[in-house]
């Protein structure tokens, strides 16, 4: 969308698997989806990480 996003521009939501160290998350964005080219975005989903006090996130475009 090559427009900024904000924490409050996002709600977030994690979900933890059974090590309690690992899981996903999914974004929905809460600001005007249209985009320069392409569908909307209106969301994200991810996965997420802990280990040795570092957090890893990813997110496949």
């Amino acid at each position: 969308t090559h427009r900024w996003l904000g924490f409050e521009d996002a709600h977030i939501t994690f979900d933890v698997d059974g090590t309690g160290q690992a899981g996903t998350f999914t974004s929905k964005i809460l600001i005007d989806p249209a985009a320069e080219s392409g569908p909307p975005l209106t969301g994200l989903a991810g996965r997420w990480s802990v280990q040795n006090g570092i957090a890893l996130t990813g997110i496949v475009l």
